[in-house]
């Protein structure tokens, strides 16, 4: 796993990229928020057939319940996960789904902040793709929480 990207798809999508510090072709990006989804899946496919087997790309599961029917009827964030799992079957990348309540949950803005990956943007789907990097980088063994920890005030 040389690269991740972590991904909370919806009308507005928040990506936050991650390299490992000793690949040759590295993210340069900042997390940050695209509202044209099209763009946003054309850069993930050019990274999916670039990097292949060497891609990660973390997700934020969507599950439409009574609840969420009731509250909007987004059908983007769908359509990116299928757009994602496709890159999967056609590129190789590795495609990890992780719930909003467990990134919230574990990944709070204190210890986003104390990570370095807290990104204040118009709409918060930024920082809520690094909540999502964040929790996989930790259960991946990539960030120490306990030195996290000890740095939040």
């Amino acid at each position: 796993m040389n690269h991740i990207i972590a991904v909370d798809p919806g009308g507005t999508t928040g990506l936050a990229f991650w390299s490992h510090p000793d690949c040759q072709t590295p993210f340069k990006d900042e997390p940050r928020e695209r509202q044209h989804k099209d763009q946003m899946l054309e850069d993930i496919g050019g990274w999916s057939q670039r990097l292949g087997g060497s891609l990660t790309v973390v997700c934020e599961k969507y599950t439409i319940t009574s609840r969420t029917a009731k509250l909007s009827q987004q059908t983007d964030a769908l359509k990116i996960i299928g757009v994602l799992e496709y890159f999967q079957h056609l590129y190789g990348i590795r495609v990890v789904m992780q719930t909003p309540a467990d990134a919230k949950r574990f990944s709070t803005d204190a210890r986003l902040k104390a990570a370095d990956l807290w990104h204040p943007t118009k709409g918060g789907h930024a920082n809520d793709a690094c909540r999502h990097l964040f929790m996989y980088m930790v259960k991946h063994g990539l960030i120490n929480i306990g030195e996290v920890d000890a740095r939040r005030t």
